[in-house]
């Protein structure tokens, strides 16, 4: 029988979803070179209105800020990361059709892409199937530091929530 997550427990796995998505995103920046990169985890105050209730933000420098040139596939790699990681965490293998849903990825990590949502071309396929390779739980040579990374952004929203209630 299916029994109803209670609020403290969804807002955990919540919470554990947007420290997975922005740990990919973090590590796959260091991993192709964009080593200026911070992420951070936020609480929703009003789930009502948002189908979540916790979102994550992830923000890099640009490579002309500091003087470097990053190629057009790892300016992709970083921006499939966070969704791959998600995948990678729920156990999920690479599926081609899986990304032909404009809700695979959030619309700044498709236009990063450089393509319409839902409709990543091949080049593009082949990008996030060497991602899940990377982030995979079983062998990917970067899972480790997603995870690491995630740990951190939790404790990080912890710290911050119990700093926000003292005050």
């Amino acid at each position: 029988m299916f029994k109803p997550l209670s609020g403290k427990r969804l807002s955990a796995r919540d919470r554990r979803h947007a420290a997975i998505h922005e740990a990919g995103h973090v590590t796959m920046a260091r991993h192709v070179g964009l080593n200026a990169v911070s992420a951070w985890l936020e609480e929703i105050r009003d789930p009502g209105k948002h189908d979540k209730l916790w979102i994550g933000h992830t923000e890099y420098l640009p490579p002309s800020f500091l003087n470097k040139k990053i190629s057009r596939k790892k300016i992709v790699m970083y921006a499939v990361a966070g969704a791959v990681a998600e995948c990678c965490w729920n156990r999920e293998a690479f599926d081609e059709d899986v990304w032909s849903d404009p809700d695979a990825m959030s619309a700044s990590d498709w236009i990063s892409c450089g393509c319409e949502p839902s409709v990543p071309s091949p080049k593009i396929l082949n990008i996030i199937e060497d991602v899940f390779s990377l982030f995979s739980r079983e062998a990917g040579e970067l899972w480790p530091a997603v995870a690491i990374e995630a740990r951190s952004l939790i404790r990080n929203s912890r710290d911050s929530a119990r700093s926000t209630a003292l005050k």
